[in-house]
C-alpha cells in the first residue's frame, strides 16, 4: 500500500480450496463412512446416496437436504469451532499438551431424521468397523477425540501451510504482515500452525501475523470498499494469461506440419489454434487496463466472427489444441461473442477489422468486439462458473 497510490498488487494470487469447508467435507467422509452410505462408484462425488437418492419425492428430499446441511453446517461447525479454539496447534505438542488433549472430545448429536432412517444398531456397526477408539457413538451422540480431530483438520491446515510457504519463499524478505482473514481466520489452531510455520522456515524476516477484529467480515467489507472507490486497488498481478485463438503464420522447419491447414486468400501458408495472448500470467496490470488487439476473418467470403476466449495458468503456451486436435486440459474456454460481419461493399479481408477488447478494469473481465466497417460493437462479461467447453 502506498499513500495516495491505492494498493498495489505484487504478486500473483494464489490460493486453493482449504478454508474451513474443506474440514466439514473431511467430517462428511467419515459419517458417510459410518454410515455405510458411501458411492460405490468412485466418479460419483453424490454425498450419502442413500439418504439422499433422487427418486424421492422433492419435499422429502428437500427435508432430508437440510437435515445433512444442519449437521455439518451448525451441529458440527459448533464442535469445530470449539476444537479450533482450544487445540493446539503449536510444533511439536508437547508431552503435556499430549496428555491434556487425550482427555478432550468433541460431541456431534445426530439428528432423529438420520438415527431413524439408518437405524443405531446399524450406526453403532459402521463405527466399530472403523476400529478406532477415538470415535465412539453413545445413543445418538457421536464423541471424537482431539487427536482424531487434528486429522479430519489435516488435509486444510496442510493446503493453507503449502500455499503461504511457497509465496512466502518466492517473496522472502518482501513480506512483513500476514492477515488472516475469513471464518477460519479467527480459528486459534491454524493460527498457532501457521505462526509455527513462520518460526521454523522464516524467522529471519520478522513476519508479523494479524487476525483483524472483524476477521469474519474483512472480505465482505473490502469487497463493499472496491464497490465504493474501484480504484482503491492501483495495480495487481495476473494470475493466469487470457485470449483468444487464432490462425497464424506456418513456417515450415519451424512448425510442426500437424498444425498446418493450408493457405489464405493472400497465399500465405497458416496454422491453426494459436494462442493469441492478451495478457499473460505475471503481467502487473493497472487498475484501468484496457488491452485491445485486432482480429481478420479468414476468408472475404465470411459474414460473421465468432470469437473463443480462453485461459491458463500455464505459462509459454503456444496452441490450445495438440497436434491430435484434441483440448490441452490446461487450456479453459472461458467464453465466445459473434460478431456479424457484412460486406455490402466487397472490402478485401484485410480491411475488414474486429477490433476486439478486454477489459480489466472491473471485478469481472469484460469483452467488447467492434466491426470496424460500420462501428456494430458486441458486448459481453466473462463468466467464470460456467463451463464452456
Amino acid at each position: 500500500h502506498e499513500q495516495g497510490m491505492g494498493i498495489e498488487v505484487i504478486s500473483e494470487p494464489v490460493g486453493n480450496d482449504c478454508g474451513g469447508m474443506k474440514v466439514n467435507n473431511e467430517f462428511s467422509k467419515l459419517l458417510q463412512k459410518i454410515l455405510q452410505d458411501e458411492s460405490s462408484d468412485p466418479n460419483n462425488t453424490i454425498s450419502f446416496p442413500r439418504y439422499l437418492q433422487t427418486d424421492n419425492d422433492p419435499s422429502t428430499l428437500a427435508l432430508r437436504h437440510a437435515v445433512i446441511n444442519s449437521l455439518l453446517h451448525n451441529e458440527f461447525e459448533m464442535q469445530k469451532v470449539s476444537f479450533g479454539s482450544n487445540a493446539k496447534g503449536t510444533e511439536p505438542l508437547s508431552q503435556a499438551d499430549e496428555q491434556e488433549e487425550a482427555e478432550k472430545e468433541v460431541c456431534i448429536k445426530l439428528p432423529f431424521e438420520l438415527t431413524d432412517f439408518y437405524g443405531l444398531d446399524k450406526i453403532e456397526e459402521g463405527v466399530e468397523a472403523l476400529q478406532d477408539d477415538r470415535i465412539q457413538l453413545e445413543e445418538d451422540v457421536l464423541y471424537i477425540k482431539y487427536s482424531k480431530m487434528r486429522e479430519i483438520f489435516q488435509s486444510a491446515v496442510d493446503g493453507i501451510l503449502s500455499c503461504i510457504a511457497s509465496l512466502l519463499e518466492r517473496m522472502r524478505g518482501e513480506i512483513d504482515t500476514i492477515y488472516l482473514v475469513g471464518g477460519f481466520g479467527g480459528c486459534t489452531y491454524i493460527y498457532q500452525k501457521i505462526s509455527s510455520l513462520n518460526k521454523s522456515m522464516f524467522e529471519e524476516n520478522n513476519i508479523r501475523i494479524i487476525v483483524p477484529k472483524d476477521h469474519s467480515l474483512a472480505v465482505s467489507q473490502g469487497a463493499v470498499m472496491y464497490r465504493l472507490n474501484p480504484d482503491i486497488i492501483h495495480s495487481r498481478v495476473m494470475d493466469a494469461s487470457y485470449g483468444t485463438d487464432i490462425c497464424a503464420t506456418f513456417i515450415p522447419g519451424l512448425h510442426s506440419y500437424k498444425y498446418f491447414i493450408g493457405i489464405d486468400s493472400d497465399g500465405s501458408l497458416q496454422r491453426r489454434d494459436v494462442f493469441f495472448y492478451y495478457v499473460e500470467k505475471g503481467e502487473v496490470i493497472s487498475s484501468d487496463e484496457v488491452v485491445t488487439g485486432e482480429l481478420i476473418p479468414l476468408s472475404n467470403a465470411a459474414e460473421k466472427m465468432k470469437i473463443d476466449l480462453y485461459s491458463t495458468y500455464d505459462k509459454d503456451v503456444e496452441y490450445i489444441k495438440d497436434e491430435d486436435e484434441k483440448p490441452i486440459p490446461s487450456i479453459r474456454k472461458i467464453g465466445e461473442i459473434e460478431v456479424d460481419m457484412p460486406n455490402e461493399d466487397g472490402l478485401p479481408r484485410e480491411r475488414r477489422v474486429v477490433e476486439l477488447t478486454m477489459d480489466f478494469s472491473h471485478t469481472e473481465i469484460q469483452v467488447r468486439a467492434r466491426y470496424t466497417v460500420n462501428n456494430t460493437e458486441v458486448k459481453a462479461t466473462i463468466d467464470f462458473l460456467t463451463d464452456h467447453a
